[in-house]
């Protein structure tokens, strides 16, 4: 049997709600705290089995993917999470049905400058690493001969080590 959410007016896992996801309250006293204070319940003392569900959070708050920079190509894979969940430092926020004072969106969606200088740094090592991909495929496809005829066509244009020693028989 799911948890049911512990916020009040929120039906979510109840037999009449519909089934959604829940995050367990956080174990560290500051988080626990501001959690405490966002949610509108008096005297509310939380246990293991209590939950809140995604309900209650801001979407920039919950992580549905994951991603990983391949540092030796800076080429980015990502991957959808099997189970939603919060971003640190999330704290509950979006409360339907209580005053609208207590729905309040303190989030901040800045990125961080040195998490966007290494997006723009991981993206740009992409695009170069695309571009010598590309570079050397062109120059492959220059160099290679599809036949006989075009080898000896390029070796009377271009001139080749004397240590080398061409013969060119008209016959063949």
């Amino acid at each position: 049997m799911p948890n049911k959410c512990s916020v009040p007016g929120c039906t979510g896992n109840y037999r009449t709600g519909k089934k959604i996801q829940v995050f367990s309250f956080p174990k560290d006293g500051d988080a626990l705290n501001k959690w405490l204070r966002a949610i509108p319940r008096k005297d509310f003392v939380p246990t293991s089995c209590t939950k809140v569900c995604v309900d209650h959070f801001d979407a920039s708050c919950i992580e549905r993917t994951t991603s990983y920079t391949d540092p030796r190509t800076g080429r980015v894979i990502e991957v959808a999470l099997p189970v939603p969940r919060l971003r640190p430092g999330s704290v509950p926020t979006i409360f339907p049905g209580c005053p609208s004072y207590l729905s309040i969106s303190d989030h901040n969606t800045r990125e961080t400058p040195d998490a966007k200088r290494s997006r723009k740094e991981a993206s740009q090592l992409g695009h170069a690493v695309e571009e010598s991909l590309a570079s050397k495929e062109a120059e492959q496809e220059r160099d290679r001969f599809s036949s006989l005829e075009e080898l000896k066509a390029c070796l009377q244009v271009v001139s080749v080590s004397p240590k080398w020693t061409v013969i060119h028989k008209e016959e063949c």
